[in-house]
């Protein structure tokens, strides 16, 4: 996750990292994993005031926000991530968690979308939680292919779930 051709922010970066997992050899209401964090934030904060178009330190921030339970500034560090270097399915992966996470349907579903055409990262969870959020947008045709797709990659031991609720929901 480190890659930046300045070196201060390599710097900054380098050092936030190696707090960030410092600190998540602590449990989170330790003030230790607390100091850690707040430092490993700063640092990769600095690295982002010297690189600001580097897409993979806003990428980094919004790792440690969401490790943090920053929800929302972990949104806004992958938005900016993502209005940098738009080619990176993995950004629209986590933000479509996110949207997910908070039942933004149509956010999730579009992101889901944006991952599945990358062909990159399309795994049968992803074609799953797309299907999901296209039933809760009452796209049910979408959610049933979506249903279908996700049952004929997804493993054994998911099979049956799946194929509930292809019976339930895909007459």
């Amino acid at each position: 996750y480190i890659r930046s051709n300045n070196v201060p922010a390599y710097f900054h970066t380098l050092v936030g990292v190696t707090l960030f997992k410092c600190g998540n050899q602590f449990d989170s209401v330790d003030p230790l994993y607390s100091a850690l964090m707040f430092n490993a934030a700063k640092h990769m904060g600095k690295a982002i005031i010297i690189d600001p178009n580097n897409d993979n330190l806003h990428f980094n921030l919004y790792y440690l926000n969401k490790t943090t339970r920053y929800t929302n500034e972990a949104l806004k560090n992958l938005n900016t991530a993502i209005a940098i270097n738009g080619e990176q399915p993995e950004y629209y992966m986590c933000r479509a968690e996110i949207y997910f996470d908070k039942k933004s349907w149509k956010n999730a579903e579009h992101d889901f979308t944006k991952v599945i055409s990358s062909g990159r990262l399309a795994t049968y969870l992803i074609y799953l939680k797309r299907a999901i959020a296209r039933h809760h947008l009452k796209d049910y045709k979408g959610a049933c292919n979506d249903y279908r797709i996700a049952y004929d990659n997804c493993i054994d031991e998911e099979k049956e779930i799946i194929e509930g609720w292809v019976n339930e929901y895909c007459r």
